[in-house]
């Protein structure tokens, strides 16, 4: 397994959208900050505004969405073949659907 350098969730547009998909609507932002010795990812809490956050004004980039919306796609096709879902479910669907095939499997028998 490798680790995506920070840069680079900045650069493919993924901080972007996970933040205007994401986070923004929870009134939470993830931030990078790149400093010269060092890098930083923290998580701004603006819970208390009802509004939750928004980019400002000429902040959002469109080349990153489209690169992001491009990315997406590509990894949702390899997800949905492999797994056949992008989204995992919630892990109790997961044990009620274990449960099910239980109890189906032991009222055949």
């Amino acid at each position: 397994m490798k680790y995506l350098p920070l840069e680079s969730l900045v650069d493919l547009g993924i901080l972007q959208e996970v933040n205007r998909e994401f986070f923004h609507p929870l009134g939470l932002a993830l931030e990078v900050e790149i400093g010269a010795r060092e890098m930083a990812l923290r998580v701004l809490d603006c819970r208390r505004d009802p509004a939750g956050i928004v980019f400002g004004e000429g902040v959002m980039e469109r080349d990153k969405y489209e690169r992001f919306q491009a990315f997406r796609e590509i990894r949702n096709q390899g997800r949905r073949r492999a797994l056949g879902f992008i989204q995992q479910p919630p892990a109790n669907k997961f044990a009620a659907q274990t449960s099910t095939k239980k109890e189906n499997k032991d009222a055949s028998h």
